[in-house]
């Protein structure tokens, strides 16, 4: 499929499941993202908690930037 076309060329891909607690999405979002926990896929069930997903992913990025 698309999504693990994208990852085989190294593409990082990031997923936040906000405000949905369907697992059918959730079970899509992990198979779509790089992995299926944190950092690459989140859940977000309030306006702090997608703050926190989206701070969390930032500081992943921030972190790959670094180590390049």
């Amino acid at each position: 499929d698309l999504a693990t076309e994208i990852k085989n060329q190294g593409i990082l891909i990031y997923t936040v499941q906000f405000a949905n607690t369907s697992g059918s999405l959730a079970d899509l979002l992990k198979s779509v993202s790089t992995g299926p926990a944190s950092p690459f896929y989140n859940t977000a069930q309030s306006r702090q908690a997608l703050i926190d997903a989206f701070q969390e992913i930032a500081n992943d990025l921030a972190e790959l930037h670094v180590s390049m």
